[in-house]
């Protein structure tokens, strides 16, 4: 098993063998510091996921009722039970995509995309990295075999 440690301004990682376990830095900009890990990295294409805890944060949800955007800005430190997401490349650009899931106030739970997010503490990802076209073709998803909804 080949296993070492990366370390970046922002992150450090324990690479074994295509997974990392990402640790992001106090005060760090969570979209800000992975995309410098992957970067660092050479990463392509992924899965990542993680929790910790964020202040600072900025979610995007889509109105379906008006087909637009809304943002809500959170001040406060907050405990973020799910970040995840992918990463992709299209057009020669890396684009990384998260979600992030966290109990809120009146025990509700808020869910939306991570725009931004500053690191309070610890902020810990799993990062699966698919480099090339033998991972690829190995963990495609077969769309004739996934369920869809149904309208009736």
């Amino acid at each position: 098993m080949n296993s070492q440690i990366v370390t970046g301004n922002l992150w450090t990682a324990h690479k074994i063998e295509n997974y990392y376990i990402v640790r992001l830095q106090d005060r760090a900009n969570v979209i800000e510091a992975l995309k410098d890990f992957i970067t660092y990295e050479h990463i392509k294409c992924g899965k990542i996921s993680g929790v910790g805890i964020v202040k600072e944060m900025t979610l995007r949800f889509l109105d379906p009722t008006v087909k637009k955007y809304l943002y809500t800005h959170l001040n406060n430190p907050i405990d973020v039970q799910d970040i995840s997401g992918c990463i992709s490349e299209f057009e020669g650009n890396i684009e990384l995509s998260l979600n992030a899931t966290m109990d809120w106030k009146n025990e509700t739970t808020l869910s939306g995309h991570l725009m931004t997010a500053i690191v309070y503490g610890c902020t810990e990802f799993l990062f699966y990295a698919l480099n090339n076209e033998e991972d690829l073709a190995e963990k495609e998803l077969n769309l004739c075999t996934t369920s869809f909804w149904s309208s009736n």
